[in-house]
């Protein structure tokens, strides 16, 4: 039976209606270059983190931003998995564009998907492949949800691949329907492992598609993985009701419509504070005033920052470097923390251990 998800979207409007609006307030930000940059970088380690983080990666934020800015390739698993992720997001956002992919993505993209985020860490060395064993959701030791067998996940995939596609030419919001397929694609389970990252990197995918990139300021992986608990009671809501496939979806659409708002607002009010920041007292020349906003402006945006950091950001000498971040410890707006090459600047108020 085709894949036929009930959808009450009259009660869905007034959500879709809000994150138009930040969809708009987003667009229209008057962010420079170099803090749109910063802003990127940092939706994209935060995805990556996020959404690895839930199957049970160990990596900190700070350690994923730290890989990602390395040029050489990792050789741990966790790094692996991280670098994965940012590429198959990347790659989604590459594809999404594509003038053949009007109808949505195919079985094959998926699997594309799927290979690169199993790459180099394929645990059965199916990567790319359906599975052909019964496989099973566990917490705990306990078996928490029994996806359909491995002969129904070609022809549940199909239905996946051509709902989407239906859908599109029907004007379903394409919000509503990432929505609907990520939760569609987790209750099928299609692959041995690495089935929630690929199935958040296909709403991601679907989001670029429909035109809600948002700069990339903002990510389907922030929603997924700012509160791990409700991400999974919302999804274990459907496994009494599959595989039934005429399942109510729009308490499912809602939650997800609901957090990508509450992300947008977040992402909205870290770019207005680093505005303010730029907006540093006058001191000295134009130029200082502009280099000790990036300093201030970068450090808060990740955390900390090094004289080597800020020099490469700015384009000024090592001396000049040590000067400006001095400048901003002594008037209070940031924090040394270490001696000699292990110094580093962090905004007031910051924690040693942070």
């Amino acid at each position: 039976m085709a894949l036929q998800p009930h959808l009450d979207l009259e009660s869905l409007r007034s959500l879709l209606a809000d994150l138009e609006e930040r969809r708009q307030r987003i667009e229209a930000l008057d962010v420079p270059p170099l803090l749109a940059r910063w802003l990127r970088r940092i939706t994209e380690a935060r995805g990556a983190h996020m959404s690895t983080r839930i199957e049970g990666n160990p990596m900190t934020e700070q350690e994923v931003r730290e890989v990602f800015a390395r040029p050489e390739r990792r050789t741990e698993v966790a790094e692996i998995e991280n670098l994965n992720y940012r590429d198959a997001v990347q790659f989604a956002s590459q594809v999404a564009g594509d003038t053949s992919m009007a109808s949505g993505p195919d079985a094959g993209l998926i699997r594309a998907l799927h290979f690169l985020i199993l790459r180099d860490v394929d645990r059965y060395g199916t990567a790319g492949q359906y599975r052909t064993k019964q496989n099973a959701v566990r917490h705990a030791g306990e078996t928490i949800y029994l996806p359909p067998s491995p002969a129904d996940v070609g022809p549940l995939m199909d239905d996946l691949v051509t709902w989407i596609a239906g859908a599109g030419r029907q004007g379903t919001h394409p919000l509503v329907v990432a929505a609907v397929a990520h939760a569609e694609f987790i209750n099928i389970h299609p692959f041995d492992d690495g089935n929630g990252r690929t199935g958040r990197a296909l709403t991601s995918l679907l989001m670029f598609r429909g035109g809600w990139w948002l700069r990339g300021f903002v990510s389907a992986e922030q929603v997924f993985g700012s509160d791990v608990q409700a991400y999974y009671s919302a999804l274990r809501a459907f496994g009494a009701k599959y595989p039934g496939q005429q399942v109510e979806f729009t308490e499912w659409a809602g939650w997800f419509l609901e957090g990508l708002t509450r992300q947008a607002d977040a992402r909205l009010e870290e770019a207005s504070q680093q505005l303010r920041r730029e907006a540093l007292a006058s001191v000295g020349d134009t130029g200082q005033r502009e280099r000790l906003a990036t300093a201030l402006t970068y450090a808060s945006l990740f955390g900390t920052v090094t004289s080597r950091e800020y020099a490469a950001e700015a384009g000024v000498s090592a001396a000049t470097a040590v000067s400006d971040l001095n400048w901003l410890v002594a008037s209070g707006h940031l924090e040394r923390l270490g001696s000699g090459r292990a110094t580093r600047y962090v905004p007031r108020g910051v924690p040693a251990e942070a």
